[in-house]
């Protein structure tokens, strides 16, 4: 028999295969995600693919571009008369929504090019378009329920695909569908432990009332407290929320999480009084399956509206429709989109399902999904630039709570801590992929197709980027100045 020691002198060790690593070097698809344009001042094309590759191991295989930001439209649309962000015109490295599209387009490593679109048009002034809280004060931003705003969208995506489609020539089957980011469409807010969700403008109130189960249903929430007090509560910074609300979530369930995040407290001797709060939860449920049928249908409607008469048009795309995708948070119910994302994988009216993975077992089974690798998903990318819109616009200086803050604060405090809260979010490192729900392969449920990677502007870039804004002194702060 040979000593240990004889044993080891005759055995050649080898390193054990990490599993982390193989599951790394099996995300061969990923996609280049530019949320808005101020990136691509910093960062031409090929630098923002070389640093994918840098980043993820793989070259991106397509990328998504916006066609709207949160002050205008990134291209000319004369019909409309709607107004160009100050951001869509040619700077630094960017050049220009057109060209921006011909570029990516005529780079070899890109094959799929994906439009994105923020649908709550914050530019967007008509009052007849935006959305309603429960008490009745409206924000500026659209309700995607009212069949007008979704015309609306239609017609600008329908626009944006046709200047795509002409920006790339020949390589036009490269275009491959839209993507619409639905992580912030219903605002909301608190005061006092008074939860005020939005929308109940006309469209949604005509919506709850021939939705068929919610006639009246309402009117249960126009008091207080009333159900969405049961799991959403007033943080005094805004409202801090119970998400773990699946489709298959019961009335002992969500009672269950009040009491133990003591949300349940708000209700003093109600809380004791069990049929009571099961009544409260029964219509939870209700307002809950009412709003995210709403918006399904409201997306769906929207992509109808754009992808009008591409099929007629074209052989290859009568074959090969483009693609309906959703962007959302990961999580069980997104209340500021109005989605349960396990109900969206039985739904038949989108293609894939794009939202940030919070948990290995977080995936859906029937849908196509990637992974979005953004903590949240857009949430803090969108809060930073729609702050940026506010700060630039005189209209938002004078009307909105920034009126009191000196120029000089808003780009020192609201903005640049907006920008590291983004900053912070980012999922970017390659050992993210390893936790990642599985890839669609025969033997596994999950239905993932890949990854969704996030071009962002760094520290240095994010605070050039302030620095060259133009923040006005409002009037307020003015006259401040001058009585002071």
């Amino acid at each position: 028999m040979p000593t240990e020691s004889h044993e080891s002198k005759l055995t050649t060790w080898q390193r054990p295969k990490l599993k982390s690593t193989e599951r790394m070097q099996s995300e061969r698809v990923g996609l280049l995600d530019i949320p808005h344009p101020a990136v691509l001042r910093y960062r031409s094309p090929e630098e923002l693919i070389n640093e994918f590759k840098e980043t993820w191991g793989v070259f991106p295989q397509g990328v998504v571009l916006p066609v709207v930001v949160t002050d205008g439209l990134l291209f000319d649309f004369e019909e409309l008369k709607l107004p160009r962000s100050l951001f869509s015109k040619k700077e630094g490295e960017y050049q220009g929504f057109e060209d921006t599209i011909t570029a990516f387009g005529n780079n070899e490593e890109i094959q799929e090019i994906y439009l994105s679109v923020d649908p709550t048009l914050q530019f967007v002034i008509t009052d007849g378009l935006h959305v309603v809280d429960i008490v009745g004060d409206s924000s500026q931003q659209v309700c995607v329920g009212n069949p007008r705003t979704q015309e609306l969208l239609g017609d600008i995506l329908a626009e944006a695909i046709y200047i795509t489609l002409v920006a790339l020539g020949d390589n036009y089957t490269k275009f491959k569908g839209v993507v619409i980011d639905a992580v912030d469409l219903w605002p909301q807010g608190a005061s006092e432990g008074r939860i005020a969700l939005t929308c109940f403008c006309k469209s949604c109130n005509e919506y709850f009332e021939t939705f068929g189960k919610t006639q009246g249903l309402i009117k249960k929430f126009k008091t207080f407290p009333n159900p969405w007090n049961l799991v959403l509560q007033d943080r005094g910074d805004g409202i801090g929320p119970i998400n773990d609300l699946p489709p298959n979530v019961t009335t002992d369930n969500i009672i269950g999480l009040s009491r133990q995040k003591g949300f349940i407290e708000i209700f003093g001797a109600e809380k004791n009084d069990l049929p009571k709060l099961k009544e409260y939860a029964e219509y939870l449920l209700l307002y809950i399956e009412a709003r995210h049928k709403q918006t399904e249908l409201a997306f769906k409607q929207i992509f109808e509206n754009a992808f009008r008469g591409l099929k007629e048009q074209s052989p290859h795309f009568k074959k090969n429709p483009p693609k309906k995708i959703l962007l959302l948070e990961g999580t069980d119910l997104s209340w500021t989109g109005g989605l349960q994302l396990k109900r969206l994988d039985n739904s038949k009216h989108f293609d894939e399902i794009w939202f940030n993975s919070t948990s290995p077992d977080m995936f859906l089974e029937q849908t196509p999904f990637r992974s979005y690798m953004w903590r949240r998903s857009r949430y803090s990318i969108d809060a930073f630039f729609q702050s940026v819109a506010s700060a630039i616009s005189p209209t938002k200086r004078a009307t909105t709570g920034i009126a009191n803050w000196p120029a000089e604060m808003i780009k020192t405090e609201l903005l640049l801590r907006r920008l590291l809260t983004a900053i912070g979010s980012a999922d970017n490192n390659r050992n993210s992929l390893a936790v990642l729900p599985p890839l669609k392969t025969a033997e596994e449920k999950s239905q993932r197709l890949g990854f969704v990677g996030v071009a962002f502007l760094s520290r240095d870039e994010g605070g050039h980027f302030i620095d060259g804004l133009e923040v006005k002194e409002s009037g307020k702060v003015q006259r401040d100045k001058k009585e002071g």
